[in-house]
């Protein structure tokens, strides 16, 4: 679908999906995963550019950016990417995508000091599996981990961190993310 994209031709799903900009969102991720930085903010800014102003799109830009910048562990980039897509998802009443971004906002929060962020992440978490939807949680799971123990909570990261764990053993998903992985072994390993 990229190449496709990339020359031109709408991949999209009229009223569903903007196909150049999914995809485009979507390599951006995999270049993090494999090592290209530069890649991957490439693959945003031609998302954003396909986007075209458009407030659906815009809001899937937005998700990326924010799972990006977890991935990555920058956590100010995050809080401000989370903040504009709670916003754009309370705009157009696309509830999944507002609490995503409260998950990892709440995240953010708790690496940058503020230990209620962790509490934050936890329920809308709760909030995100009520719908059905079992996306990504392994990489979720291991972000709150992560805000656990910046919150000096130490057993209940490593219980998030098994969590992760048996999603795999369950479904197959892993958490992609290379950052969040290694510290999850150092993490299960001090334990």
């Amino acid at each position: 679908m990229e190449a496709l994209a990339a020359r031109g031709v709408d991949v999209s799903i009229p009223g569903f999906l903007a196909g150049g900009v999914a995809t485009a969102a979507e390599s951006s991720l995999v270049a993090h995963v494999d090592g290209d930085e530069a890649r991957a903010d490439a693959c945003l800014v031609a998302a954003t550019e396909r986007a075209a102003g458009s407030e659906p799109a815009l809001l899937t830009v937005a998700q990326h950016r924010v799972w990006l910048a977890a991935m990555r562990g920058d956590a100010r980039q995050a809080r401000e990417w989370a903040s504009e897509c709670r916003t754009l998802a309370g705009r157009l009443d696309y509830g999944q995508y507002g609490t995503a971004g409260e998950l990892v906002g709440g995240w953010a929060d708790a690496m940058l000091g503020d230990g209620t962020g962790a509490d934050r992440a936890d329920a809308a978490y709760d909030r995100y599996l009520a719908t059905g939807l079992r996306m990504l949680v392994p990489l979720y799971l291991l972000l709150r981990a992560e805000g656990h123990a910046a919150s000096g909570r130490t057993a209940r990261a490593r219980e998030l961190i098994r969590d992760s764990r048996a999603v795999r053993a369950q479904t197959g998903e892993v958490c992609s993310s290379p950052r969040l992985l290694a510290w999850a072994a150092q993490v299960a390993d001090e334990g």
